[in-house]
């Protein structure tokens, strides 16, 4: 009975230093690589994340440049209240401009194209990019809320959607938008 009990043990001993070994193989030479950079996000207890404050770039497959302003927008400006008018741009990666430089989001040259006269910058209207990648309608809705709130009830409201964003929905209204391993995150150590 007692080597049938040393059998045993020294079975499981041998696959757990094979499932160890395995993963410690697996972390060093296949590292998990998200889509997206992580370590630019937060926990926001409605949202489930958002972009932290702050100047980011990063190039993998493509490129990742992204500026978010003191309100939590991806716009250089840090309020709007020299605009006369102001629309929201609400959306995805496309309205956040993800896989590209900080001008080359639609909210940017909307921004430009109407602002532009003979020349000179005048502000007539305030394009706030409220774009963030992996957000669906739903997150859109409640980060129109949070940031009217913020700035004011805009004048209008331009929303760019995707074939994905009812995934995205799912998720969120599952909570594993909330779960996304994110600094900040109570479901993480």
């Amino acid at each position: 009975m007692k080597t049938k009990l040393n059998n045993l043990f020294l079975s499981f001993l041998s696959v757990f230093l094979v499932i160890v070994g395995s993963e410690f193989f697996l972390k060093i030479f296949f590292p998990l690589k998200f889509a997206g950079y992580s370590d630019n996000y937060e926990y926001h207890n409605s949202l489930g994340t958002v972009i932290k404050k702050g100047y980011y770039s990063n190039v993998s497959d493509y490129k990742r440049e992204i500026f978010i302003n003191k309100l939590g927008t991806v716009n250089p400006q840090n309020d709007f209240k020299k605009y006369k008018n102001i629309a929201f741009a609400l959306g995805d990666s496309y309205t956040q401009g993800l896989g590209g430089s900080l001008s080359t989001s639609y909210p940017a040259h909307l921004d430009l194209i109407i602002n532009i006269d003979k020349g000179e910058y005048t502000p007539k209207l305030g394009v706030v990019n409220l774009g963030t990648s992996a957000y669906g309608g739903l997150q859109n809705i409640e980060n129109y809320h949070i940031h009217k709130a913020k700035i004011g009830i805009p004048d209008y409201v331009l929303y760019f959607g995707c074939d994905n964003d009812y995934m995205d929905d799912l998720r969120f209204t599952n909570g594993v938008s909330h779960r996304r391993l994110v600094d900040g995150s109570p479901y993480f150590g």
